[in-house]
């Protein structure tokens, strides 16, 4: 029998976790009753929420139908909805009279009721845990008297009582009846913490401690039904040794990475932090000699977590990792803007890494010819190359940065390099190395992350590893190809170099058609780079510029200035806006969306250049104005004009922060410049503009 102490702590943890844990549909009537399983489910209700398919959503269920890949079963779900002690009971009577073939969750116990087996493999662990709401956590320390929220009768104090004991706290229950007045008994203060289950999801919550670990299992009547469930879960872990952890943090850990008080309010109180980006790294990080830009997949990603977050980032060019370790020996830099993601390489230069941000295979990339064996051939390695750990093949020349490397093999100078995928797909896009060759290695893939000097703030390294955590796939895929596949002018030249037999057989022998199919491929592919250079400078929504695109475009407009010329820059933010998002539903915010970025072009005409920054946030540049008058006149009109956009006939509203610009103004100054501006019309009353100071000057 299982002992009721544990079951009414078990039952406490589950129990909450139940509502979100269970998913399958019925199997449908033509089937053989032996291929039906059915599962009793102790604890669940007529709250549990349902999918389109009429089933049950959530982990437990999740869980079996990856089982039934390799069984073939189909399942019943059998409701139990007492609570989880007394519904546990009657699910295991229902094993014992045949009515149900297998029950879960259920904790082990030695002295088990009779008839009923235990799965030989766990699929869950339930933990209790000590959390805090984001919106009030700025870090908790556990000693002295500690306030805590707990669900009454729920028996989750004895499990705490026995952790607390251990860390010498002395805990005071503040006794609820349901999750919520926990939660607000944390926000008012009348509790410093509350006592959850890992396996009860509860949004924007900070974990402080956990446990109490218990083990759940699948029981069961039916010895060889078990028996084929546990061989199953073995071919799980072993195809897939993560996936019951992927499953946890697919119901339980969704939206746990919420920025804290304590983060945000580190944010608004740091100086942007100096990003050293290590030249000639392409596709990850460089500087662009021609635009006068930083470029790469880490630059391009720090961008959109200052974005996302408000953190800030300045970039300078460093040429090699000597140069880097030593300017932030001086605090000139404060972070590295990618490196590799090796805990040994971090500690050798008293670094913290972020966790890794992409990751891609090694590729043998070598000269026209190479065939192999490697040894006695000369090797191109970068100076901090960790490949292999140090075990290389051949004659080993070490140069700066990887540009170098592959040049080297380019020109002969040397025979072979390693890059990554990611690496070789931007240089052999470019005619100058298409001729080099490329071959897949098996071994470790290159996995790149942040690095941070030593001592390392920890809402900092939290901030980059919750944004890096959250950054969506399509959006890491998107900043991934648009830096591996940049936008490439192609010659005539770089077709001969691609196709010489055939230009030459066109050239001897069709002359005038060469000429004219030349002409037609050059304009075809004029043409699709045109389309495609402005897909890639577009917000796929409201078709004004993206952030990426606008900044260059301003950069090159503050270069081009004269010295009695003056410009203005103005950063846009919709009042509310994530409210009426909410309210209403993001087609309707879409809408209103779209129709203030038509808005704006009606305003500003070909006069400047528009943008969508953010979320809600846009961004406009003018050019030439006549003066403070004009950049006020325009801002007045935006304002009035974008309280003809209606939602439920309410106004919509905006605020707009501005800066005048000059000849020689850097592109980053203007934007904290008009941000600025813009948190004193938001702070002020909103739906009102402010221009920035100049100098000291009011304007």
């Amino acid at each position: 029998m299982l002992q009721r102490a544990s079951r009414f702590l078990l039952a406490a943890m589950i129990v909450l976790a139940m509502s979100t844990a269970l998913a399958s549909a019925s199997a449908s009537g033509d089937r053989d009753q032996g291929d039906t399983i059915r599962i009793a489910i102790p604890g669940s209700s007529n709250e549990t929420d349902r999918d389109t398919h009429q089933g049950y959503i959530g982990y437990t269920m999740e869980y079996l139908h990856e089982i039934a890949q390799y069984t073939g079963w189909q399942y019943e779900v059998l409701e139990v909805s007492d609570s989880y002690d007394d519904g546990l009971e009657a699910a295991l009577d229902m094993v014992r009279r045949g009515e149900a073939d297998l029950v879960a969750p259920v904790q082990y116990e030695d002295d088990a009721t009779e008839g009923i087996y235990f799965s030989q493999n766990i699929y869950a662990t339930a933990m209790t845990i000590l959390q805090v709401p984001n919106a009030v956590y700025q870090g908790l320390e556990l000693s002295g008297t500690l306030r805590v929220a707990a669900l009454a009768g729920s028996g989750m104090q004895a499990a705490a009582d026995d952790f607390f004991e251990r860390i010498g706290v002395q805990p005071v229950y503040v006794l609820c009846r349901t999750v919520d007045e926990q939660i607000q008994a944390v926000c008012s203060g009348e509790a410093d913490a509350m006592l959850n289950s890992n396996l009860e999801y509860i949004p924007d919550m900070s974990l402080v401690a956990e446990f109490s670990p218990q083990a759940l299992y699948f029981a069961a009547g039916d010895q060889q039904l078990l028996q084929e469930l546990d061989d199953a879960v073995v071919y799980i872990k072993q195809a897939n040794p993560s996936y019951s952890r992927e499953l946890y943090m697919s119901y339980f850990a969704a939206g746990s990475q919420a920025l804290t008080l304590e983060e945000t309010t580190f944010i608004e109180q740091s100086d942007p932090y100096v990003v050293a980006v290590l030249d000639h790294n392409e596709p990850y990080q460089y500087f662009d000699s021609e635009t006068g830009e930083f470029c790469g997949i880490a630059v391009d990603l720090l961008r959109h977590i200052s974005q996302e977050t408000g953190l800030q980032f300045t970039f300078v060019t460093v040429n090699s990792w000597d140069e880097l370790l030593q300017k932030m020996e001086t605090n000139e830099v404060q972070m590295v803007a990618a490196m590799p993601y090796d805990y040994s390489f971090a500690s050798q230069r008293n670094l913290t890494i972020s966790r890794s941000f992409t990751s891609s295979p090694y590729m043998l990339l070598a000269r026209p010819g190479f065939s192999g064996p490697v040894e006695g051939q000369q090797l191109a390695l970068t100076e901090v190359s960790t490949y292999t750990e140090g075990n290389y093949v051949g004659d080993v020349t070490r140069y700066s940065n990887m540009g170098q490397c592959i040049e080297a093999v380019q020109t002969g100078n040397a025979d072979y390099t390693y890059v990554d995928l990611y690496t070789a797909q931007y240089y052999l896009n470019d005619p100058h190395y298409r001729a080099l060759n490329l071959t897949p290695q098996s071994y470790t893939p290159r996995t790149l992350c942040f690095g941070l000097p030593k001592p390392t703030p920890h809402q900092l390294i939290s901030i980059l590893n919750k944004s890096i955590y959250q950054l969506s796939a399509a959006n890491l895929q998107a900043i991934i190809n648009q830096n591996v596949n940049p936008p490439r002018e192609m010659t005539i030249t770089d077709i001969m170099v691609d196709y010489p037999l055939e230009s030459v057989a066109i050239i001897g022998t069709l002359g005038l058609l060469v000429a004219g199919l030349l002409l037609f491929f050059l304009w075809e592919k004029e043409r699709v780079s045109r389309v495609l250079r402005k897909r890639a400078m577009e917000d796929s929504l409201t078709h004004l510029y993206n952030a990426s695109a606008y900044r260059k475009l301003v950069v090159k407009h503050l270069k081009q200035m004269e010295p009695n010329q003056m410009g203005a820059f103005l950063i846009l933010d919709l009042d509310n806006f994530k409210k009426v998002n909410d309210a209403n539903g993001h087609q309707t915010g879409d809408r209103i969306l779209r129709q203030f970025a038509a808005l704006m072009q009606n305003v500003v005409g070909d006069g400047g250049i528009l943008a969508r920054v953010g979320g809600d946030e846009f961004a406009a540049f003018f050019p030439s104005v006549e003066g403070v008058e004009d950049i006020a006149a325009v801002c007045g009109r935006i304002c009035m004009e974008t309280h003809t956009i209606l939602v439920e006939k309410q106004e919509i509203s905006v605020s707009i922060g501005g800066a005048p610009v000059r000849a020689g103004d850097d592109y980053d100054a203007l934007y904290r410049l008009a941000d600025g501006a813009l948190y004193k019309a938001k702070g002020d009353q909103k739906d009102q503009y402010r221009l920035a100071l100049r100098d000291g000057v009011p304007i």
